[in-house]
């Protein structure tokens, strides 16, 4: 559990028990009880329920017991929870096996080592050993992915050593940077969906993105506001396939499913190719669709008119009222929703004609992961508050939610901390994980978040009002301290070389970040 709403990852993980131990639904989540925020609830119980033609999990009131094994996620938003410590106390998690996953990088706030933690939640005998076990590989990202999130990371010492378990450095990580003035929201939307579109490019060969692509946004306002404008706009976004159906015992050779080839095609818009027959379906005009060997072909098999679908069979022209074609689009679901459902091969199909993309934001997609992940509106200007924890955090915890693409799309913020993607370019030579290692500056998080952390502790010079007789403390503007939080060296050198160039259009803003090659 955390802090925040973490329904989602707490369906997550019994939904993951449950395809792992290959055992009944039932017989897996009846021996698992959850505790989420609000923790003033108590633990509860899992359920397995039908939702319309597939299963889904939900939660309910459980009785009181006491647990062989407690285990505490995300342990790093947690620290010294009186609510969590309460309730933990009323199960006995004292007397059970005690499991803490903690992620210092990930956390908000500076965070105490591993056995204050754990003590801070649960009241252990003083000569209780904690035992510490440190994870230096990632399992789920590519090497381009562990690099990218490692500008992010903090603890030097650590970052240093971590490596990837896949072998594959993976698709360049992808960044839309780009000014706004007027309808920030809808150009946003537009940046997401430009995004997805290059990403969609770069894994040409993956025709189903059901469920696989997460738009991640900071807090619950800002999804919001994006959730509409972003609906409206994927609604001129090339669906990802179409599927040629038929209601018949004996549908045409044209039938399938149909994944898209190009965004435009013929004289009209997309085509489509259908790896089981061989044949594209394309648009000879805007709304007219046609079947043949090759998009663009004025030879068709089959084509769509206002009367429905005709197919050149036995050489003749035949009308078929058994036909439909439908286009996979995108349906907008939360981090809970997507959990709580089964996966389609456990259960009967979606919808062909919806694909889910979830969209929620950085904290409730705490734990989970998608294959790509987008980035969306996370930056912020880097200043002395505690915003500064914050936006770091969240960048590292969106980019380590994917684990093939990610995509970070943003407003130009001059002084964020995706400044620099405005002044870097792709290096298109072969991945050198190793050297990335040497190029970057590794304790650049560190010394960004750790200046804001030393002028917080800094003292601060008492002023007495002569006329008032009041006691005021100085600021740090009255001390002469500087206006910004202290920058690594090369990011200083950036800001003197200027701020981001003044992008004309959006399309100009379109870089793409892996080699972290400084253009100043």
């Amino acid at each position: 559990g955390g802090r925040r709403a973490t329904v989602a990852l707490a369906l997550f993980v019994c939904k993951w028990l449950v395809v792992a131990s290959r055992k009944s639904a039932k017989h897996v989540v009846d021996r698992v009880h959850v505790l989420v925020a609000p923790f003033e609830d108590g633990p509860r119980r899992v359920r397995v329920e039908a939702a319309g033609a597939r299963r889904r999990l939900s939660l309910g009131a459980a009785q009181k017991c006491e647990y062989a094994l407690v285990v505490v996620d995300e342990a790093h938003h947690l620290t010294e929870d009186l609510q969590l410590r309460e309730q933990l106390a009323g199960v006995n998690a004292a007397e059970a096996t005690l499991v803490f996953l903690s992620d210092a990088s990930q956390a908000t706030e500076a965070t105490p080592d591993a056995e204050k933690l754990a003590r801070s939640l649960v009241n252990l005998p003083r000569d209780q050993a904690v035992a510490v076990a440190t994870l230096s590989e990632v399992v789920r990202s590519t090497k381009r992915i562990v690099a990218g999130a490692a500008a992010f990371q903090l603890d030097a010492g650590r970052k240093a050593e971590m490596s990837t378990y896949t072998a594959s450095p993976g698709p360049p990580l992808v960044a839309r940077i780009f000014p706004v003035e007027d309808d920030t929201d809808d150009i946003y939307a537009r940046e997401v969906v430009e995004a997805i579109a290059a990403i969609r490019r770069q894994l040409a060969d993956l025709d189903d993105l059901d469920d696989r692509v997460a738009v991640v946004g900071p807090d619950d306002a800002f999804v919001e506001r994006l959730r509409g404008p972003l609906d409206r706009a994927l609604d001129s976004f090339a669906p990802m396939s179409a599927t040629l159906a038929s209601t018949s015992d004996q549908p045409p050779a044209a039938c399938g499913t149909y994944v898209l080839d190009r965004e435009t095609g013929g004289i009209g818009g997309a085509a489509y190719y259908c790896a089981a027959n061989g044949l594209y379906l394309y648009e000879r005009s805007s709304g007219s669709w046609c079947v043949g060997k090759a998009h663009g072909d004025k030879s068709c098999k089959a084509y769509a008119s206002h009367k429905g679908w005709s197919f050149y069979l036995n050489k003749n022209w035949t009308l078929r009222s058994d036909i439909t074609l439908t286009f996979a689009r995108f349906e907008l679901v939360d981090a809970a929703m997507a959990s709580a459902v089964w996966p389609r091969v456990e259960t009967e199909a979606r919808d062909s004609s919806k694909q889910w993309l979830v969209v929620d934001t950085v904290d409730n997609m705490d734990g989970l992961e998608r294959l790509v992940v987008i980035c969306v509106g996370l930056d912020q200007v880097i200043d002395r508050g505690a915003g500064v924890f914050e936006t770091r955090s969240r960048l590292y915890r969106a980019m380590t939610r994917a684990q093939l693409a990610v995509a970070v799309v943003n407003e130009v913020l001059p002084g964020g901390w995706l400044e620099f993607l405005g002044r870097v370019e792709l290096d298109d030579k072969k991945f050198d994980d190793a050297k990335e290692r040497r190029n970057r500056a590794e304790t650049a998080a560190d010394d960004v978040v750790g200046g804001v952390v030393e002028e917080a502790s800094a003292p601060v010079r008492d002023s007495v009002d002569a006329d008032k007789g009041a006691v005021e403390k100085a600021s740090p503007e009255d001390t002469g301290a500087p206006a910004e939080a202290p920058m690594p060296a090369d990011k200083e050198a950036m800001r003197r070389g200027g701020t981001l160039p003044p992008y004309a259009e959006p399309d100009r803003g379109l870089v793409q970040f892996d080699a972290w090659r400084e253009r100043i």
